[in-house]
């Protein structure tokens, strides 16, 4: 992606639905679009193939990425796929990221401690511990800024 015409989208938003869903990311939503904002914003809670292949779409189509790290954020692999790809665009063509701190330690994230830990990492993919170490070192990147 090397031109901004390919953007379809100025923000791509990240987040657990169970926590944030219905009031804090809704109104984020609504205060970037009545700013004129393009935002993609998926509501759906059932996956498969053809939603993974559109959200995948939808974040590489994206200026900039919010992340909106939340309790649970770090127990879904879906939100680690989105993190995964998010991470790829950031180095690749240079998505900005800003991550919000929804009721968590911004620590927590930054250190993989508590509900970020590779404990609950491995659980969430339910693999080998091996596979817990790859989305730890997916997520591994200075959280707490905008890059």
């Amino acid at each position: 992606m090397s031109s901004s015409s390919q953007r379809i989208y100025d923000v791509f938003l990240s987040f657990r639905e169970a926590d944030t869903g219905r009031n804090f990311v809704s109104h984020l939503s609504q205060a970037l679009s009545n700013a004129g904002i393009k935002v993609y914003i998926d509501n759906r809670l059932d996956g498969g193939t053809v939603l993974e292949l559109q959200l995948l779409q939808a974040i590489r189509g994206s200026r900039i990425s919010i992340l909106v790290f939340s309790e649970t954020y770090g127990k879904c692999r879906f939100c680690l796929k989105e993190l995964e790809q998010i991470m790829k665009c950031r180095r690749n063509v240079g998505q900005i990221i800003m991550p919000i701190f929804y009721e968590v330690d911004p620590s927590d994230v930054r250190h993989q401690m508590g509900s970020f830990g590779i404990l609950d990492l491995q659980d969430t993919v339910k693999k080998d511990f091996r596979e817990g170490k790859r989305w730890k070192w997916k997520m591994n990147c200075p959280i707490g800024k905008v890059y």
